[in-house]
Protein backbone atom coordinates (compact mmCIF):
# COMPACT_ATOMS: atom_id res chain seq x y z
CA UNK A 1 0.00 0.00 0.00
CA UNK A 2 1.41 3.36 -1.09
CA UNK A 3 0.86 7.22 -1.10
CA UNK A 4 2.44 7.71 -4.44
CA UNK A 5 1.71 10.99 -5.82
CA UNK A 6 4.43 13.34 -5.85
CA UNK A 7 4.52 16.48 -3.80
CA UNK A 8 1.09 15.41 -2.04
CA UNK A 9 -0.01 18.65 0.13
CA UNK A 10 -2.37 17.40 2.33
CA UNK A 11 -1.44 18.16 6.10
CA UNK A 12 -3.35 15.48 8.51
CA UNK A 13 -3.48 11.76 7.80
CA UNK A 14 -5.59 9.60 9.73
CA UNK A 15 -5.62 6.13 9.47
CA UNK A 16 -7.77 3.91 12.11
CA UNK A 17 -8.87 -0.21 12.30
CA UNK A 18 -7.20 -0.49 9.15
CA UNK A 19 -7.06 -4.23 10.33
CA UNK A 20 -5.46 -5.46 6.85
CA UNK A 21 -2.05 -3.35 7.21
CA UNK A 22 0.70 -5.25 8.99
CA UNK A 23 3.24 -2.03 7.88
CA UNK A 24 3.02 1.38 7.29
CA UNK A 25 1.89 2.79 3.42
CA UNK A 26 4.72 4.52 2.13
CA UNK A 27 4.39 7.88 3.17
CA UNK A 28 7.71 9.21 1.94
CA UNK A 29 5.44 11.06 -0.92
CA UNK A 30 3.85 13.25 1.91
CA UNK A 31 6.53 15.78 2.55
CA UNK A 32 3.92 18.07 3.76
CA UNK A 33 2.36 16.52 6.89
CA UNK A 34 2.19 17.79 9.88
CA UNK A 35 -0.43 15.49 11.95
CA UNK A 36 -0.52 11.53 11.15
CA UNK A 37 -2.65 9.68 12.91
CA UNK A 38 -2.40 4.87 12.79
CA UNK A 39 -5.38 4.54 15.55
CA UNK A 40 -6.75 0.71 16.57
CA UNK A 41 -4.67 -0.78 13.46
CA UNK A 42 -4.48 -4.49 15.84
CA UNK A 43 -1.80 -5.89 13.02
CA UNK A 44 0.61 -2.98 12.39
CA UNK A 45 4.02 -4.40 13.51
CA UNK A 46 6.19 -2.63 11.50
CA UNK A 47 6.59 1.28 11.20
CA UNK A 48 8.78 1.42 7.76
CA UNK A 49 12.03 3.88 8.01
CA UNK A 50 10.79 6.37 5.53
CA UNK A 51 8.57 7.82 8.56
CA UNK A 52 11.99 10.46 9.12
CA UNK A 53 11.40 12.15 6.04
CA UNK A 54 8.36 13.31 7.28
CA UNK A 55 10.11 16.43 8.23
CA UNK A 56 7.16 18.85 9.37
CA UNK A 57 5.76 16.72 11.32
CA UNK A 58 4.04 18.13 14.35
CA UNK A 59 1.98 15.19 15.45
CA UNK A 60 1.93 11.58 15.31
CA UNK A 61 -0.23 9.48 17.45
CA UNK A 62 0.47 5.61 17.12
CA UNK A 63 -2.72 4.44 19.02
CA UNK A 64 -3.62 1.09 20.36
CA UNK A 65 -1.27 -0.95 17.51
CA UNK A 66 -1.04 -3.40 20.24
CA UNK A 67 1.44 -5.91 17.32
CA UNK A 68 3.81 -3.27 17.38
CA UNK A 69 6.74 -4.36 18.69
CA UNK A 70 9.59 -1.66 17.90
CA UNK A 71 10.56 1.86 16.15
CA UNK A 72 12.91 2.60 13.77
CA UNK A 73 15.43 4.51 14.33
CA UNK A 74 14.89 7.31 11.63
CA UNK A 75 11.96 8.20 13.96
CA UNK A 76 15.00 10.82 16.02
CA UNK A 77 15.04 12.70 12.59
CA UNK A 78 11.25 14.01 13.22
CA UNK A 79 12.71 17.05 15.04
CA UNK A 80 10.18 19.58 14.79
CA UNK A 81 7.66 16.85 16.11
CA UNK A 82 5.96 18.39 19.53
CA UNK A 83 3.34 15.61 20.14
CA UNK A 84 3.63 12.83 20.06
CA UNK A 85 1.66 9.22 21.39
CA UNK A 86 2.23 5.60 21.86
CA UNK A 87 -0.79 4.88 24.15
CA UNK A 88 -2.10 1.86 24.18
CA UNK A 89 1.09 -0.17 21.83
CA UNK A 90 1.31 -3.13 24.44
CA UNK A 91 4.00 -4.92 22.04
CA UNK A 92 6.53 -1.85 22.60
CA UNK A 93 8.77 -3.14 24.45
CA UNK A 94 11.55 0.19 24.40
CA UNK A 95 11.95 3.55 22.72
CA UNK A 96 14.96 3.71 19.64
CA UNK A 97 18.19 5.78 21.28
CA UNK A 98 17.39 8.49 18.39
CA UNK A 99 14.67 9.16 20.35
CA UNK A 100 17.04 11.49 22.27
CA UNK A 101 16.76 13.45 19.27
CA UNK A 102 13.39 15.13 19.24
CA UNK A 103 14.68 17.80 21.12
CA UNK A 104 11.40 19.81 20.51
CA UNK A 105 8.82 17.19 21.71
CA UNK A 106 6.43 19.31 24.11
CA UNK A 107 4.13 16.22 25.07
CA UNK A 108 4.92 12.45 25.24
CA UNK A 109 2.13 9.75 25.97
CA UNK A 110 3.75 6.07 26.52
CA UNK A 111 0.90 5.14 28.68
CA UNK A 112 -0.59 1.37 28.63
CA UNK A 113 2.80 0.58 26.38
CA UNK A 114 5.08 -2.51 27.45
CA UNK A 115 8.10 -0.10 28.14
CA UNK A 116 9.92 -1.96 30.85
CA UNK A 117 12.18 0.62 31.63
CA UNK A 118 12.37 4.88 30.70
CA UNK A 119 15.61 4.91 29.34
CA UNK A 120 18.02 7.68 30.74
CA UNK A 121 18.37 9.46 27.13
CA UNK A 122 14.75 10.86 28.07
CA UNK A 123 16.84 13.96 29.67
CA UNK A 124 17.67 15.24 26.36
CA UNK A 125 14.16 16.13 25.99
CA UNK A 126 14.55 19.47 26.90
CA UNK A 127 11.17 21.13 25.53
CA UNK A 128 8.79 18.06 27.11
CA UNK A 129 6.07 19.62 29.32
CA UNK A 130 4.00 16.66 29.83
CA UNK A 131 5.50 12.98 30.22
CA UNK A 132 1.97 10.02 30.58
CA UNK A 133 3.15 6.96 31.94
CA UNK A 134 -0.02 5.36 33.04
CA UNK A 135 -1.41 2.03 33.19
CA UNK A 136 -5.15 1.19 33.33
CA UNK A 137 -4.68 -2.25 33.89
CA UNK A 138 -1.97 -5.17 34.07
CA UNK A 139 -2.66 -8.95 32.48
CA UNK A 140 0.09 -10.36 34.71
CA UNK A 141 1.75 -9.69 38.37
CA UNK A 142 4.59 -7.06 38.02
CA UNK A 143 7.72 -9.07 39.64
CA UNK A 144 10.49 -6.48 38.19
CA UNK A 145 10.57 -3.17 40.21
CA UNK A 146 10.00 -0.39 37.99
CA UNK A 147 11.56 3.14 38.44
CA UNK A 148 12.07 6.81 37.06
CA UNK A 149 15.77 7.37 35.32
CA UNK A 150 18.11 9.70 37.27
CA UNK A 151 18.06 11.65 33.71
CA UNK A 152 14.42 12.78 34.90
CA UNK A 153 15.75 15.86 36.27
CA UNK A 154 16.96 16.92 33.33
CA UNK A 155 13.65 17.81 31.91
CA UNK A 156 12.93 21.28 33.52
CA UNK A 157 10.37 22.56 31.75
CA UNK A 158 7.97 19.07 32.89
CA UNK A 159 4.93 20.28 34.31
CA UNK A 160 2.90 17.15 34.28
CA UNK A 161 4.23 13.85 35.31
CA UNK A 162 1.32 11.07 35.09
CA UNK A 163 2.53 7.56 36.50
CA UNK A 164 -0.46 6.16 37.90
CA UNK A 165 -1.45 2.53 37.74
CA UNK A 166 2.18 1.94 37.95
CA UNK A 167 1.92 -1.44 40.48
CA UNK A 168 5.35 -1.88 40.03
CA UNK A 169 6.68 1.29 40.97
CA UNK A 170 7.76 0.78 44.83
CA UNK A 171 10.03 2.02 47.32
CA UNK A 172 10.48 5.77 47.41
CA UNK A 173 10.56 8.13 44.39
CA UNK A 174 13.86 9.11 43.23
CA UNK A 175 14.85 12.01 44.99
CA UNK A 176 15.31 13.86 41.20
CA UNK A 177 11.69 14.35 40.95
CA UNK A 178 12.34 17.05 43.55
CA UNK A 179 14.33 19.02 40.88
CA UNK A 180 11.36 19.69 38.38
CA UNK A 181 11.18 23.17 38.85
CA UNK A 182 8.16 23.67 36.39
CA UNK A 183 5.95 20.34 37.75
CA UNK A 184 2.67 21.24 38.59
CA UNK A 185 1.14 17.99 38.37
CA UNK A 186 2.32 14.85 39.94
CA UNK A 187 0.27 11.61 39.51
CA UNK A 188 0.99 8.46 41.67
CA UNK A 189 -2.06 6.88 41.93
CA UNK A 190 -2.56 3.17 42.43
CA UNK A 191 1.15 2.82 42.80
CA UNK A 192 2.87 0.80 45.38
CA UNK A 193 5.36 3.64 46.45
CA UNK A 194 5.83 3.78 50.23
CA UNK A 195 7.65 6.92 51.08
CA UNK A 196 7.97 10.38 49.42
CA UNK A 197 11.26 12.37 48.72
CA UNK A 198 11.95 15.07 51.70
CA UNK A 199 12.63 17.27 47.86
CA UNK A 200 9.21 17.40 46.99
CA UNK A 201 9.00 20.45 49.24
CA UNK A 202 11.41 22.11 46.15
CA UNK A 203 8.79 21.82 43.74
CA UNK A 204 7.32 25.79 44.26
CA UNK A 205 5.09 25.59 40.95
CA UNK A 206 3.20 21.95 42.20
CA UNK A 207 -0.03 22.43 43.01
CA UNK A 208 -1.81 19.23 42.07
CA UNK A 209 -0.51 15.60 44.25
CA UNK A 210 -2.72 12.39 43.48
CA UNK A 211 -1.83 9.76 46.31
CA UNK A 212 -4.97 8.04 45.91
CA UNK A 213 -4.63 4.42 46.41
CA UNK A 214 -0.75 4.41 47.39
CA UNK A 215 -1.65 1.83 50.31
CA UNK A 216 1.99 1.73 51.24
CA UNK A 217 2.59 5.06 52.21
CA UNK A 218 3.02 5.59 56.31
CA UNK A 219 3.31 9.07 56.05
CA UNK A 220 4.22 12.02 54.39
CA UNK A 221 6.89 14.50 54.28
CA UNK A 222 6.82 18.63 54.86
CA UNK A 223 4.58 19.63 51.10
CA UNK A 224 5.34 22.70 49.28
CA UNK A 225 2.79 25.58 49.98
CA UNK A 226 1.51 26.22 46.36
CA UNK A 227 -0.55 22.51 46.49
CA UNK A 228 -4.07 23.64 45.36
CA UNK A 229 -5.05 19.93 45.24
CA UNK A 230 -3.89 16.80 47.99
CA UNK A 231 -5.43 13.25 47.23
CA UNK A 232 -3.86 11.18 49.50
CA UNK A 233 -5.22 7.05 50.32
CA UNK A 234 -3.67 4.68 52.03
CA UNK A 235 -4.53 1.80 54.29
CA UNK A 236 -1.04 1.51 55.51
CA UNK A 237 -1.47 5.45 57.14
CA UNK A 238 0.51 5.37 60.67
CA UNK A 239 -0.75 9.00 61.78
CA UNK A 240 -2.61 11.93 59.91
CA UNK A 241 -0.10 14.48 58.73
CA UNK A 242 -0.42 18.00 60.05
CA UNK A 243 -1.38 20.38 56.50
CA UNK A 244 -1.68 23.64 58.87
CA UNK A 245 0.73 25.03 55.93
CA UNK A 246 -1.19 24.24 53.24
CA UNK A 247 -3.32 27.05 52.88
CA UNK A 248 -4.00 27.09 49.26
CA UNK A 249 -5.61 24.21 49.25
CA UNK A 250 -8.73 24.07 47.21
CA UNK A 251 -9.27 20.18 47.45
CA UNK A 252 -8.62 18.05 50.00
CA UNK A 253 -8.93 13.79 50.54
CA UNK A 254 -7.32 12.21 53.31
CA UNK A 255 -8.33 8.64 53.96
CA UNK A 256 -6.85 5.64 55.72
CA UNK A 257 -8.63 3.35 53.79
CA UNK A 258 -11.19 2.12 56.44
CA UNK A 259 -13.84 2.74 53.96
CA UNK A 260 -13.16 -0.81 52.14
CA UNK A 261 -12.01 -2.71 55.07
CA UNK A 262 -13.55 -1.10 58.39
CA UNK A 263 -10.36 -0.79 59.53
CA UNK A 264 -7.26 1.39 60.21
CA UNK A 265 -3.60 2.02 61.15
CA UNK A 266 -3.68 5.01 62.36
CA UNK A 267 -1.77 4.47 65.87
CA UNK A 268 -1.32 8.11 67.01
CA UNK A 269 -4.52 10.13 68.61
CA UNK A 270 -5.11 12.41 65.09
CA UNK A 271 -5.75 16.12 65.90
CA UNK A 272 -7.59 17.89 62.45
CA UNK A 273 -7.67 21.49 64.23
CA UNK A 274 -5.37 23.02 61.82
CA UNK A 275 -8.27 22.37 59.40
CA UNK A 276 -9.11 25.51 60.04
CA UNK A 277 -6.76 27.03 58.79
CA UNK A 278 -7.36 25.94 55.22
CA UNK A 279 -9.13 29.00 54.07
CA UNK A 280 -9.31 28.48 50.74
CA UNK A 281 -11.39 24.57 50.81
CA UNK A 282 -13.82 24.20 48.72
CA UNK A 283 -14.10 20.69 48.22
CA UNK A 284 -12.84 18.12 51.19
CA UNK A 285 -13.19 14.63 51.97
CA UNK A 286 -12.06 12.62 54.96
CA UNK A 287 -12.46 9.08 55.77
CA UNK A 288 -10.62 8.64 59.00
CA UNK A 289 -11.85 5.63 61.34
CA UNK A 290 -12.69 7.00 64.56
CA UNK A 291 -10.76 10.25 64.42
CA UNK A 292 -12.67 13.41 66.22
CA UNK A 293 -13.90 15.99 63.24
CA UNK A 294 -12.69 19.35 64.51
CA UNK A 295 -14.91 22.05 65.30
CA UNK A 296 -12.89 24.39 63.10
CA UNK A 297 -14.78 22.54 60.35
CA UNK A 298 -17.35 25.33 60.90
CA UNK A 299 -14.78 28.07 59.62
CA UNK A 300 -14.57 26.82 56.05
CA UNK A 301 -16.39 29.63 54.58
CA UNK A 302 -15.58 28.93 50.58
CA UNK A 303 -16.42 25.37 51.14
CA UNK A 304 -19.03 23.72 48.85
CA UNK A 305 -18.70 20.07 49.40
CA UNK A 306 -17.74 17.74 52.29
CA UNK A 307 -17.48 14.62 52.83
CA UNK A 308 -17.32 12.64 55.86
CA UNK A 309 -17.05 9.15 56.27
CA UNK A 310 -15.77 6.44 59.57
CA UNK A 311 -15.38 9.83 61.46
CA UNK A 312 -16.16 10.31 65.31
CA UNK A 313 -18.80 12.91 64.96
CA UNK A 314 -19.19 13.85 69.03
CA UNK A 315 -17.49 16.58 68.78
CA UNK A 316 -19.13 18.39 65.71
CA UNK A 317 -20.58 21.80 66.89
CA UNK A 318 -21.82 23.11 63.69
CA UNK A 319 -21.20 22.71 59.51
CA UNK A 320 -20.43 25.55 56.98
CA UNK A 321 -23.35 27.67 56.10
CA UNK A 322 -21.70 27.60 52.60
CA UNK A 323 -22.03 23.73 51.47
CA UNK A 324 -23.28 22.93 48.51
CA UNK A 325 -23.00 19.24 48.54
CA UNK A 326 -22.46 16.90 51.93
CA UNK A 327 -21.95 13.30 52.27
CA UNK A 328 -22.81 11.44 55.30
CA UNK A 329 -21.21 8.08 55.40
CA UNK A 330 -21.47 5.53 58.33
CA UNK A 331 -22.42 7.09 62.01
CA UNK A 332 -24.46 5.71 64.66
CA UNK A 333 -27.75 7.00 65.89
CA UNK A 334 -26.45 8.94 68.60
CA UNK A 335 -25.11 11.61 66.18
CA UNK A 336 -28.51 11.41 64.29
CA UNK A 337 -30.37 12.65 67.24
CA UNK A 338 -28.69 16.02 67.20
CA UNK A 339 -28.98 16.18 63.36
CA UNK A 340 -31.86 18.82 62.98
CA UNK A 341 -29.37 21.61 64.63
CA UNK A 342 -26.13 19.96 61.99
CA UNK A 343 -28.23 20.40 59.24
CA UNK A 344 -29.92 23.50 59.02
CA UNK A 345 -27.85 24.62 55.73
CA UNK A 346 -29.92 26.80 53.71
CA UNK A 347 -27.55 26.45 50.48
CA UNK A 348 -27.41 23.06 50.48
CA UNK A 349 -28.79 21.28 46.78
CA UNK A 350 -27.46 17.90 47.35
CA UNK A 351 -27.72 14.85 50.48
CA UNK A 352 -26.67 11.89 50.91
CA UNK A 353 -26.95 8.98 53.58
CA UNK A 354 -24.87 6.21 52.86
CA UNK A 355 -25.16 3.39 55.91
CA UNK A 356 -25.87 5.39 58.39
CA UNK A 357 -27.53 3.41 61.87
CA UNK A 358 -30.12 5.37 62.30
CA UNK A 359 -34.45 4.38 62.05
CA UNK A 360 -35.08 7.41 61.43
CA UNK A 361 -34.01 10.53 59.84
CA UNK A 362 -35.11 14.40 60.43
CA UNK A 363 -35.15 16.68 58.44
CA UNK A 364 -35.26 20.36 57.96
CA UNK A 365 -33.93 23.60 57.29
CA UNK A 366 -33.12 22.66 53.74
CA UNK A 367 -34.79 24.89 51.51
CA UNK A 368 -33.05 24.36 48.46
CA UNK A 369 -32.19 21.00 48.60
CA UNK A 370 -32.92 19.31 44.58
CA UNK A 371 -31.28 15.90 45.28
CA UNK A 372 -31.64 13.36 48.09
CA UNK A 373 -29.99 10.03 48.45
CA UNK A 374 -30.33 7.23 51.05
CA UNK A 375 -28.66 4.12 50.74
CA UNK A 376 -27.57 0.91 53.18
CA UNK A 377 -29.29 2.26 56.13
CA UNK A 378 -30.58 -1.10 57.52
CA UNK A 379 -32.31 0.32 60.33
CA UNK A 380 -34.27 3.20 58.83
CA UNK A 381 -37.57 2.69 59.48
CA UNK A 382 -39.58 5.77 58.59
CA UNK A 383 -38.46 8.89 56.14
CA UNK A 384 -40.43 12.07 55.98
CA UNK A 385 -40.09 14.83 53.53
CA UNK A 386 -41.05 18.09 54.55
CA UNK A 387 -43.24 20.09 52.56
CA UNK A 388 -40.34 23.00 52.69
CA UNK A 389 -38.57 20.83 50.22
CA UNK A 390 -40.05 22.09 47.41
CA UNK A 391 -37.51 22.46 45.22
CA UNK A 392 -36.51 18.52 45.46
CA UNK A 393 -36.03 17.30 41.99
CA UNK A 394 -34.90 13.42 42.90
CA UNK A 395 -34.87 11.29 45.64
CA UNK A 396 -33.51 7.86 45.64
CA UNK A 397 -33.52 5.06 48.40
CA UNK A 398 -32.05 1.86 48.47
CA UNK A 399 -31.02 -1.34 50.31
CA UNK A 400 -32.92 0.11 53.54
CA UNK A 401 -34.64 -3.62 54.27
CA UNK A 402 -36.85 -2.56 57.35
CA UNK A 403 -38.39 1.28 55.41
CA UNK A 404 -41.91 0.31 55.85
CA UNK A 405 -43.36 4.28 55.12
CA UNK A 406 -42.05 7.04 53.38
CA UNK A 407 -43.92 10.70 54.01
CA UNK A 408 -43.43 13.12 51.57
CA UNK A 409 -45.51 16.53 51.38
CA UNK A 410 -48.14 15.03 53.54
CA UNK A 411 -49.14 11.95 51.86
CA UNK A 412 -48.20 8.68 53.29
CA UNK A 413 -46.71 6.23 51.30
CA UNK A 414 -45.64 2.96 51.89
CA UNK A 415 -42.74 0.77 49.66
CA UNK A 416 -43.85 -1.98 47.80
Amino acid sequence: MGLDQEGTKFESLSLAQCYGITTTPNFSKCLFLERLTLARCYWLKTIESFIGDLQLLIKLEIEDCMSLIDLPEEVGALVKLKHFSLQGCFGLRELPHSFGNLTSLIELDLSETGIKELPNFIGKLKSLRVLRLLKKQSSSPEHHVWQLPSGISMLKNLEVLDLSGRIEMKSEIPVETGELPSLRILNLECTCISKMPRTINMLHHLWKLDLRDCHAIQGLPELPISLRCLLLQSKSLLSVPDLSNLTNLVELLLSDGSHSTNKSNLITRCNLRWIGRLSRLKTLYLNLLNVPVPSELASLSHLKKLTLSHLDLETLVQLPSSLLSLNLKYFSIRWAKLLPSYLRLRNLSTLVFCSVEVDCIPFNGLPLLENLTVMGCKLLGQLSIPLEFRKLRLVRVFLCPELVEIQVMGLLKSPE
